[in-house]
């Protein structure tokens, strides 16, 4: 496998450091990759689409994984320059018991903290990275859910104020 690197502003293919089966997101500003070791996976007890999660540091040399399964989606806040506080990776983590994806904010291996329940892995972060606008739907049969299950919001990641904007998708 190889992947496309910028090196002193020259482009080319270099071989993957890491053998990935589903990329998620590459942060320049820190070099680290977040991607899975796996192929698409259908969730215990579900037919959601998951997989597991590890990060590739390129500063280091090493791969960690962070979360071993239930992972829908993967993406590293912004940076501005300047910025001095760790960048986070938030994840969509599928929960088969409650049979949704909730959304989570990662700071390394089995670091996670839980930031809006009833997600989906549609989200992204905004601009300066203070907020994470994500869709949220039932899964198909689930037949009746709450109206925080529906719609699109906006979760503050400091505070975790969740705000609806849309009850349609």
């Amino acid at each position: 496998r190889t992947v496309l690197v910028v090196r002193s502003d020259q482009v080319g293919l270099e071989p993957s450091p890491v053998d990935f089966s589903l990329y998620w997101d590459y942060s320049g500003p820190t070099g680290r990759l977040a991607y899975a070791s796996e192929f698409w996976h259908a969730a215990e007890g579900s037919n959601r689409s998951v997989s597991d999660l590890w990060v590739y540091d390129y500063t280091s040399g090493k791969a960690n994984q962070w979360v071993p399964d239930n992972v829908g989606r993967a993406s590293w806040s912004p940076m501005r320059e300047g910025q001095v506080e760790q960048q986070r990776l938030a994840a969509a983590i599928y929960d088969p018991e409650l049979d949704r994806y909730d959304l989570a904010l990662l700071d390394g291996p089995f670091q996670s903290e839980p930031l809006a329940t009833c997600a989906s892995p549609t989200f992204t972060w905004s601009p300066d990275g203070t907020q994470i606008a994500y869709t949220a739907y039932a899964a198909d049969g689930a037949g009746s859910v709450p109206g925080e299950c529906q719609g699109v919001f906006l979760v503050s990641v400091t505070d975790g104020l969740v705000t609806k904007i849309s009850d349609q998708l």
